[in-house]
């Protein structure tokens, strides 16, 4: 009976008329949705019929759901036709047509279906984007293809198909680390004989492979001998040389597996330089910086004067700033003391570019009038693409909370636009260094700011006018001086108990309000876990919270404060900043996990991020690391494990009007403070 309604069907649209076929497709499917090629002539009854395309569309993508099915390639044809999108090729040619505004390349293709788009080419490394703009036609396997709000714009994703890599780890499973091994090979000749030479030091030299990583890699191709297993730990040694300050004595050496290895491949100075063990770069990067610091220049600042009233410091200040020649100087003191401010008050901020390392301290940089603004990885990405106009289309060039650049971060700044433009740097030198990943072994790290102290052009503010009440700006000025007789007697020293802090913080969860501050990553977590389990009661969807290496994560709801505590990858795939404080304001936790998503609002965007990627830098905000608060401040600051000097003076710097004590009785502060921080080693000084 089905096949005789069917065969009728099929003799009725051959005849020209679909309205009747459509008819008895419509009684064929009810019986079997699957039998033979009803969704495919269904659909097509339905289009020529004039009914929307939606429906259309749904009937063709179950007919080709439908492997074995005939009149897939009609079925194909009659897809394309209704929604070109839906049906992306395997493969198209592009053309490079321009850039974007945020560098993706734009394109146009060959294929007539496609004529009058223009597409968005994402997934694409530095090195092809390089190459793929030079004009000539391309080919590319497609990933997505979806369209944008533009009109007649497509984004497109596209797969990495060079297989270059293939020569030296038949099995590599990250797609990220395919790319970036094949850009390698491209750019380098001599690749073959270094790895013939050393497979751990080769692969180390690759942007993005980690001691780790390459020790799984090579396991998982079976290149894992005697000789790699003795480099790898060569690979320890240098992670032993950042952890203990980045300069070791020479007779260290007898510690190390093979310090000649480190030194062929061009890893450890091979001078001795002050007689001791250091990394080849540190010692030209201080070098370098050291020139920069005494260079002289006839270019003069943009000075614009804005009405304000200057203090006696910030007028001795700017008489000094006018008469400077440094192509480097340099404004240093007390944190709140009105560095920032003075300088949007007298410079010309359209002729000015203000960097900071962290979010925080670039919203601090916009409140003071610097619109144009920036954090200090992102330019130094761009220039890294060779984009030198970001910084020479301006005549100075701001950096504030200095105290947290690395010196290699600041070499590669000041070595771009020295000549051009002119360089401040802002910050308190008794502040926290910055934070480093050792294990990231080949990094310098250094301490710049010993370096701008001894041979930079430096002025010094000393008054703190952030804080409004004079008892607590005591404290911070002692702290700061480690006035411990002050300490010891003071009557103004606060403390509370761990329930106050809470009740406190959960009534006022601004952080210009109220801040909670502690040394170790575990403790922080301890309390975010507290507000996790207060404020997700009766949420519908929750991100499980659980701690790994002594880090917080997870904990994720509707409404949560959040920060990022990483700068995004180097691909800038979604853009977000260390220090970018946000909440969360969607989660999407059905499917599969690479299918789940966690949707953050800060004040620059909206980011829809995956969620293993959310739980690997997002962390929730209740409670912070003293090193993530550099830059902000709030009116009530909780203090907890106030261990050395450094984090002693930078967490109660951060406030405005009081600073209460958690768990901590002022003899402890007091031994804190007599801890040095813990810093960097300079190899000259």
């Amino acid at each position: 009976m089905i096949k005789t309604d069917y065969q009728k069907a099929c003799a009725l649209l051959r005849k020209g008329q679909p309205k009747a076929a459509q008819l008895k497709f419509e009684a064929v499917r009810q019986r079997d949705a699957t039998y033979r090629s009803v969704n495919y002539f269904l659909a097509k009854c339905l289009y020529l019929n004039g009914a929307p395309k939606d429906q259309c569309i749904a009937l063709l993508e179950a007919h080709l759901a439908l492997k074995e099915a005939k009149n897939q390639k009609t079925a194909e044809q009659l897809l394309l036709k209704l929604d070109p999108l839906r049906l992306p090729p395997k493969k198209l040619r592009f053309k490079f047509v321009r850039w974007a505004k945020n560098k993706t390349p734009i394109a146009q293709t060959s294929a007539k279906r496609f004529q009058k788009y223009r597409f968005f080419l994402n997934g694409l490394s530095e090195l092809q984007k390089e190459q793929f703009s030079q004009g000539k036609w391309q080919e590319f396997k497609i990933k997505t293809l979806k369209p944008l709000r533009f009109k007649d714009y497509l984004a497109c994703t596209v797969a990495d198909e060079r297989t270059y890599y293939r020569k030296y780890l038949k099995d590599l499973p990250d797609a990220y680390l395919r790319t970036q091994f094949n850009d390698h090979l491209e750019n380098d000749e001599f690749f073959k004989q270094r790895f013939e030479r050393s497979k751990v030091f080769a692969l180390l030299q690759v942007p993005g492979f980690k001691r780790q990583k390459i020790a799984e890699l090579l396991a998982l191709n079976g290149l894992s001998d005697e000789t790699v297993q003795k480099h790898l730990q060569s690979c320890e040694d240098l992670i032993y040389l950042k952890k203990a300050g980045e300069v070791l004595p020479l007779s260290a050496k007898q510690n190390f597996a093979d310090p000649q290895l480190l030194v062929a491949f061009g890893y450890l100075c091979p001078k001795e330089c002050q007689q001791t063990l250091h990394l080849a770069t540190k010692c030209q990067y201080e070098r370098e910086f050291k020139v920069f610091l005494q260079k002289k220049t006839r270019k003069k600042l943009p000075f614009k004067a804005e009405k304000f009233a200057p203090t006696k410091e910030q007028t001795a200040f700017i008489e000094w700033l006018k008469q400077s020649k440094g192509a480097v100087v340099s404004l240093l003191g007390v944190g709140g003391s009105g560095k920032t401010y003075t300088l949007g008050k007298i410079l010309d901020k359209e002729k000015a570019l203000a960097l900071a390392p962290t979010h925080k301290a670039r919203l601090n940089l916009a409140a003071n009038g610097f619109m144009h603004n920036d954090t200090l990885q992102h330019i130094l990405y761009e220039l890294e693409q060779g984009n030198e106009t970001c910084l020479t289309d301006y005549d100075v060039v701001l950096v504030d909370e200095v105290s947290m650049a690395t010196l290699e971060d600041l070499v590669h700044l000041t070595k771009e636009g020295v000549g051009s433009v002119r360089f401040i740097l802002i910050g308190d030198e008794k502040q926290l260094p910055p934070v480093t990943q050792d294990e990231d072994a080949l990094s310098v790290c250094g301490d710049a700011l010993k370096l701008i102290k001894e041979y930079g052009q430096c002025f010094y503010f000393r008054k703190n006018l952030r804080c409004t009440v004079q008892a607590t700006q005591d404290l911070i000025a002692a702290c700061r001086s480690c006035d411990l007789d002050y300490l010891a007697k003071t009557p103004y020293f606060k403390t509370a108990r761990g329930k106050e802090m809470i009740i406190d913080k959960y009534q006022h969860q601004s952080l210009q309000e109220c801040l909670i501050l502690a040394y170790r990553n575990h403790t922080v977590g301890l309390i975010n876990q507290q507000f996790f389990r207060i404020l997700s009661k009766n949420k519908t969807k929750v991100v499980p919270f659980y701690f790994q290496n002594n880090f917080g994560r997870g904990g994720f709801f509707v409404g949560a404060q959040v920060v990022f505590y990483h700068n995004d990858d180097s691909h800038q795939n979604y853009g977000y900043t260390n220090s970018e404080f946000g909440k969360i304001v969607g989660l999407e936790l059905e499917g599969a996990f690479e299918q789940r998503f966690v949707y953050v609002e800060t004040d620059v965007k909206q980011y829809k991020l995956p969620l293993e990627r959310a739980i690997k830098d997002l962390l929730l905000a209740y409670a912070l690391t003293i090193h993530k608060a550099q830059g902000s401040g709030a009116k009530r600051v909780y203090i907890l494990e106030p261990e050395n000097y450094g984090l002693a003076y930078t967490a109660v710097s951060r406030a405005k009007e009081s600073i209460i004590f958690v768990g901590c009785e002022r003899e402890q502060l007091m031994a804190g403070l007599q801890r040095p921080t813990l810093q960097k080693k300079n190899v000259s000084i």
